[in-house]
């Protein structure tokens, strides 16, 4: 699947007197709504910085994640490098 198919939505980072934040859009397809209900409600996500962002874009996408291999290794769509800390996120 293309990252066009994987997209459920987009994020802004804005700021006030009170800190950062994000606001955002959810957009997901019948398909992507269907799996939702029959996963609960719940569905993995991850979340790219737009590097190309120009204009109005949306400073960060949100992907639906790709499912884990049996042995907890990412088909390809997780981060892979190294481990994330509370410094590493930027709110």
């Amino acid at each position: 699947m293309s990252e066009k198919d994987q997209k459920v939505g987009a994020l802004r980072a804005k700021s006030s007197s009170r800190g950062e934040f994000m606001t955002g859009v959810i957009e997901m397809t019948p398909e992507q709504i269907a799996e939702l209900q029959a996963n609960g409600g719940k569905m993995s996500v991850v979340v790219f910085r737009n590097e190309r962002k120009t204009g109005k874009q949306p400073d960060w996408a949100m992907l639906k994640a790709r499912p884990r291999t049996d042995a907890g290794q990412s088909t390809g769509m997780a981060w892979e490098g190294k481990p994330m800390t509370d410094e590493d996120v930027p709110f």
